[in-house]
């Protein structure tokens, strides 16, 4: 007698991350014969292109039942993601063409794996077929409805906390559309075909301002351009993404490490005049004192409400190069690693009762999770934004 099927399509999802590079490639090949103006608008090396491809369509595929049916949740997020794709400038009419590549790699890999259990493969056809068509849909709707696909703001200031921290303003002329936490991919023309996904650090606004906070990563091919930007430069901003969101009914402890500091702040902003928000514990981490940007502002908004307190917490004790006058810290910081920030920046309390939203690179993100399931905090209770592209799609945590 065979053996019953999984409740999910996670095996499929697991086979996809296991060969991601072998799926993307696969996809990517059939794009660039099908579409050959695609080779213009992706980044020239392979690896550099559609770094989410085989993790979001694993992501979905393991938040979808085994008769191929898929879950809200990532319908919502496929959705998001046809909006978001929108700004290749691709027609819609594509996704008919890209579901049957995507389907051809899927069929590929199966191929070319003796274990795999065969039944999966027709209900993760469907699945992949129900997620181009939200997709496709997603943005049929928004080009009906006159959104468009790519806005572009003019940096009119950028601070330098330090030679790896700056916070970049930009001037947009109109609103932009995302929600306090969410995350927006952005370029530029030195940055040929290459996105990065950068969260505001204010809620939208009637004057287009936005304020990102940019972390650049040795090696990296482009935080290190975005952070040293200059005055005048002009950067393409595509639709928003992400769910990340303080509670409502419930205290939170929102635990922001690095450049992450942009969405907490986006976040606080956007409670400011509601008289019923739950506690807020917030900490900031960063590798030094004085990359702890912004700790001044949030010390004198929470002297103005009383559901806010603030821990800037620092993996060393000093800094390691001379910081500027903008990014001195005059608030007592408790020197800490990631792994110890757990003891000495959250009481019990909040680890009895409160909600942990973590934000930040992915390492310090997992490292923190880890920590936390260390203190049996619930799975229910945690939640993440990672930096990292193929981060941005975890698998399940439970």
């Amino acid at each position: 007698m065979p053996d019953a099927l999984p409740d999910t399509l996670a095996p499929v999802g697991a086979l996809l991350r296991t060969h991601a590079g072998r799926f993307r490639d696969l996809v990517q090949n059939q794009l660039y014969a099908a579409e050959l103006a695609s080779r213009q608008i992706f980044p020239m090396r392979a690896s550099a292109s559609h770094r989410e491809l085989a993790v979001s369509v694993a992501w979905a595929l393991e938040r979808s039942d085994s008769s191929g049916a898929v879950s809200q949740e990532a319908l919502v997020r496929m959705r998001q993601l046809g909006m978001s794709h929108r700004r290749h400038g691709f027609p819609t009419e594509l996704y008919q063409r890209f579901n049957d590549m995507l389907l051809t790699g899927l069929r590929t890999l199966v191929s070319e794996d003796a274990s795999f259990d065969s039944r999966l493969l027709a209900p993760a056809e469907r699945a992949v077929t129900s997620i181009c068509f939200a997709m496709q849909a997603s943005a049929h709707t928004a080009d009906l409805s006159g959104i468009p696909a790519v806005s572009v703001g003019e940096v009119t200031e950028v601070i330098r906390h330090s030679q790896r921290r700056s916070t970049v303003h930009l001037e947009c002329g109109t609103p932009l559309s995302y929600q306090p936490g969410q995350y927006l991919p952005v370029t530029t023309n030195y940055l040929p075909g290459i996105w990065r996904n950068l969260t505001p650090a204010y809620p939208v606004n009637d004057y287009g301002t936005v304020e990102f906070n940019i972390q650049s990563v040795d090696g990296g091919s482009a935080s290190p351009l975005l952070a040293t930007a200059r005055v005048g430069d002009l950067w393409s901003i595509g639709a928003a993404r992400g769910d990340f969101t303080l509670p409502t009914d419930a205290p939170a402890v929102l635990i922001a490490y690095g450049a992450g500091a942009a969405a907490a702040k986006a976040l606080i902003l956007d409670r400011a005049g509601h008289d019923d928000t739950p506690p807020v514990h917030l900490v900031l981490a960063a590798e030094y004192p004085g990359e702890l940007t912004g700790v001044d502002f949030f010390d004198a908004f929470a002297a103005d409400v009383d559901w806010l307190t603030v821990t800037p917490v620092s993996q060393s004790a000093t800094n390691a190069w001379w910081p500027t006058e903008r990014s001195l810290q005059r608030s007592p910081v408790i020197a800490a690693t990631t792994g110890e920030l757990l003891d000495a920046a959250v009481t019990p309390e909040d680890l009895a009762a409160a909600e942990f939203l973590i934000t930040g690179p992915a390492d310090a993100v997992d490292e923190t999770v880890v920590e936390l399931s260390a203190r049996d905090t619930p799975w229910p209770r945690i939640h993440i934004q990672r930096f990292d592209a193929a981060e941005l799609w975890p698998r399940p945590l439970l």
